[in-house]
């Protein structure tokens, strides 16, 4: 997506590095350009919106649940090597 304009960091980088941006993985020269090219640059905005809402709920409905016990116990004789 992007919004047809010319950008110091183009449309195409931005969306490349989104991942790495919502995961706070990027420097923070990196970061704060992208952060400029969402104020400039509507489209790859919205796209950073739907990508962030989707991360943040997918986490929200699978990282808070509790592994059985029986479960933990496996895993652990299996990676110690007694299963």
């Amino acid at each position: 997506m992007s919004c047809g304009n010319p950008h110091e960091t183009p449309c195409s980088e931005v969306q490349d590095l989104l991942d790495l941006y919502l995961d706070q993985e990027l420097d923070h020269e990196r970061s704060t350009s992208i952060t400029v090219h969402f104020a400039e640059c509507n489209p790859c905005y919205v796209t950073f919106v739907l990508v962030r809402t989707v991360k943040t709920r997918v986490h929200g409905a699978c990282c808070n649940t509790v592994a059985p016990e029986s479960l933990r116990i496996s895993l652990i004789g299996r990676i110690r090597g007694e299963a």
